[in-house]
């Protein structure tokens, strides 16, 4: 049944996000186009003479491609905020919840939606920047593309590279996702705890939202202060200095990572069980 909770919210918010990104990709065309006419390239003048209006209309296209960027971001995390409360406090709350599934799973499918939304999200804001860049400049592009592809490649520098890379790499896609989850759970919870509330449910939403970020915020300085994170410290040092699997270097790095991401993973778990009592609990549809 997740599955088909999953399939359902993704097409729900792929409505709303496929118009998003499509904007996205148009605007970095657009801006790429009317840059390059202006006679500028990725590494400076392309030695063109561009009239004013030319210039003009580059500088403005770039100033409303960054601001759109910008909103891009803000409209992604309203977006998400609106299928939570909607999907499951809101308006299609009822029929959610008249459904034979567990709360564990309408949360669940929220989050992962979230996550797939704002992971396709980032790839599309990157793939927008390498179009705006393609317009404006291809040959300098395609040879910069082209030495990219030729380092990576090279066997020297994969002979030179620290054992332990690949995992490391990994580690930072997996960093990726526990971030991303961590962040919508932490919308989440402040959207159930804010509609507790009998009045101003969003304000309500919002101001627990910057209180739990504060917290978070202040848990890392007081775990320091307390000599937490130093004794975590010397202990990765103590290990990566007997390791014989990774360099020291790579071994340091990827214990520094998982253990960001286990403590990722835990502050996502409180999210979610305190989510899980508002909606079995709590809940008010009314």
């Amino acid at each position: 049944m997740l599955k088909k909770l999953i399939k359902y919210d993704f097409r729900s918010c792929w409505k709303k996000f496929r118009l998003l990104w499509a904007a996205l990709l148009g605007l970095a065309v657009i801006t790429g186009i009317l840059v390059g006419r202006a006679g500028l390239g990725l590494f400076g003048s392309q030695g063109k003479a561009a009239t004013p209006n030319a210039a003009a209309a580059g500088t403005v296209s770039t100033i409303v491609f960054s601001c759109f960027m910008c909103a891009a971001v803000v409209v992604a995390v309203m977006y998400v905020c609106d299928e939570f409360y909607n999907g499951l406090l809101g308006s299609r709350g009822y029929l959610m919840f008249s459904l034979p599934v567990k709360t564990s799973s309408l949360i669940l499918s929220k989050g992962i939606v979230a996550v797939l939304m704002e992971t396709i999200s980032c790839i599309t804001a990157v793939l927008s920047i390498f179009l705006m860049a393609t317009f404006v400049d291809p040959g300098n592009m395609a040879d910069v593309i082209r030495k990219i592809w030729q380092a990576i490649t090279t066997e020297d520098l994969l002979a030179h590279a620290p054992r332990g890379l690949w995992l490391f790499l990994l580690e930072c896609v997996i960093l990726f996702i526990s971030t991303a989850a961590l962040f919508n759970a932490e919308i989440h919870a402040a959207i159930s705890l804010g509609h507790l509330a009998k009045k101003n449910r969003s304000a309500w939403a919002l101001i627990i939202y910057f209180g739990l970020s504060a917290l978070g915020t202040l848990i890392p300085i007081k775990l320091s202060d307390w000599g937490v994170t130093g004794s975590i410290s010397k202990g990765i040092m103590r290990i990566s200095a007997g390791s014989t699997l990774f360099r020291p270097d790579m071994t340091e790095s990827i214990l520094l990572v998982l253990i960001i991401i286990l403590g990722e993973a835990a502050a996502a778990l409180v999210f979610y069980f305190v989510e899980k009592y508002v909606l079995e609990h709590r809940l008010n549809l009314e």
